[in-house]
Formats: C-alpha cells, sequence, structure tokens
C-alpha cells in the first residue's frame, strides 16, 4: 500500500520476538507502553496509517487496526513487510579521534545516517582524552534517533576506545586493509575526486582527526600502514563538518 503521507519509523526493542514466525499479511499484536504512548499520545497515529517499527534485527512496516488509547492495550496491526536488518555494502569501520561532547554526538548521528557499521573512538595527539564506558550508553539514544529519522536500520558496533600510537604499533589497522579501502581524511591530502571506486571493496577503513587534524608524525605512520591521505575541500573544515562530508561523499560514491 503506497502513501503520500509521512511514515514513521519507530524503535520496538523487543520486536524480533513478537513477529519472528508471522508472515505478511499477518495481524500482529505488540506490548509496549511507551512505543503506544508516541504513537497514538504524541504523533497521534489513527487506524488505517502506516508506521515502521525496528530493533537491532528486523524492520516491519504495519497497517494500524483497533486503534485504542489505553497505554496497557496492545498496538494492533497488519503486517505489510518484514525484512532483516541488512547493512550497505562496502562495510564502514570508523575510526574517529575523539573531539568534544557535541560534535562526537554529531559525529555518531552522522555516521549511523551513512550505515556506518563498526565505530572506534580514538585517541590522537590532539584529540580529547576522556572517554567511559557511559559515553557509549549515552550515544545508543542518538543511533536509535539517527535510525528513525534516516531509516537506515543499521546499528553500529562501538569498539573500546584505544590510542591511535597504539594502534598503529599492535597491527591492528593493518589487519582490516584486505580488501580494502583505507582512507585518511586531512587538509594537506591529495583531492578526494581522485578516489578511485571502479573495483567496489569489501571493507572501507577510514580516520577522521580531532579539531586541528592529525600530527605529521600520526599521518606518516598511517600512510606507512596502508592508508591514501585525501583533502575533502580547498577549505579547512571542522571534525564533524569533516565527517558529515566525507562519509556522504563515500557513501554516495560507493553506493550499490
Amino acid at each position: 500500500m503506497k502513501t503520500n503521507k509521512h511514515v514513521f519509523a519507530l524503535y520496538a526493542p523487543n520486536l524480533s520476538s513478537s513477529i519472528i514466525k508471522e508472515q505478511e499479511g499477518a495481524t500482529i499484536s505488540l506490548h509496549d507502553k511507551d512505543l503506544h504512548k508516541r504513537m497514538f499520545s504524541i504523533l497521534r497515529l489513527q487506524e488505517g496509517d502506516q508506521v515502521i517499527l525496528f530493533d537491532k534485527k528486523y524492520h516491519i512496516e504495519i497497517v494500524l487496526k483497533k486503534v485504542e488509547k489505553q497505554a496497557s492495550s496492545p498496538i494492533v496491526g497488519q503486517l505489510v513487510r518484514k525484512q532483516k536488518n541488512t547493512a550497505p555494502t562496502p562495510s564502514i569501520t570508523l575510526y574517529q579521534c575523539i573531539t568534544k561532547k557535541s560534535p562526537f554526538e554529531e559525529i555518531v548521528y552522522t555516521a549511523t545516517q551513512m550505515g556506518v557499521q563498526t565505530i572506534v573512538p580514538v585517541i590522537s595527539e590532539k584529540s580529547e582524552k576522556k572517554w567511559t564506558p557511559r559515553e557509549t550508553e549515552r550515544l545508543e539514544k542518538i543511533i536509535i534517533a539517527a535510525i528513525e529519522q534516516s531509516k537506515s536500520f543499521v546499528f553500529p558496533q562501538f569498539a573500546p576506545a584505544q590510542q591511535l600510537s597504539q594502534l598503529i604499533s599492535d597491527g591492528d589497522l593493518c589487519t582490516r586493509c584486505t580488501n580494502s579501502i583505507n582512507i585518511v581524511f586531512d587538509a594537506q591530502g591529495q583531492p578526494a575526486s581522485s578516489l578511485s571506486t571502479e573495483a567496489l571493496p569489501a571493507y572501507l577503513n577510514v580516520i577522521f582527526g580531532a579539531e586541528g587534524g592529525l600530527t605529521d608524525a600520526e599521518l606518516a605512520a598511517l600512510t606507512a600502514n596502508g592508508f591514501t591521505s585525501y583533502a575533502l575541500t580547498t577549505s579547512i573544515l571542522r571534525s564533524r563538518d569533516a565527517a558529515i562530508v566525507g562519509l556522504g561523499m563515500l557513501r554516495s560514491l560507493l553506493r550499490k
């Protein structure tokens, strides 16, 4: 069923257990008070409206049936479409040097929109030094908001924060270089227009510096470990803006 009306995508954390055996055309019933409130008290969805629900494994589209206002009532709808969440190709691993809180959150939001599969917070010479497990917990809400907006349905995985110097010395970056394009974005690199996309790689490894970029020694070490330096624009971009432009450009160029 097609409609010109906006179709909302909403996170339903227990979705998979409710629909795993259901087929398209079936009537499904979900019990989730928080989701019920968002759908019927905040968004004011009505019977016959379409809505997309998703969790970390599946996303479905349903047409709402038997709308009841009580929060304890089930969400009832006809299953129009059910799909497993699938990440776009190539698989992107983002090595993001840690910035201040607000720009880092915006970078995570953008990375989620672009279907990045792994985010590695990196401590470089010019990065913010603090990182705790609570940072990752807070960012999950940002990831959910980005998926609801973009309908990307890919939850990026967070690796533990790591020192860039340690990543290089341990060879962890090298192990990801097989059948991949390895890029470090830097204002002094070659023009990004020279990036060859003729052969679609299986993996894409991308590094962005913090505010102030990477040091000459860090750039040299990355180059020695299989990374090519590219410049996005003729101007100097903030770390947040570089990630937005760079990830957007790559996903567009490598879209399959």
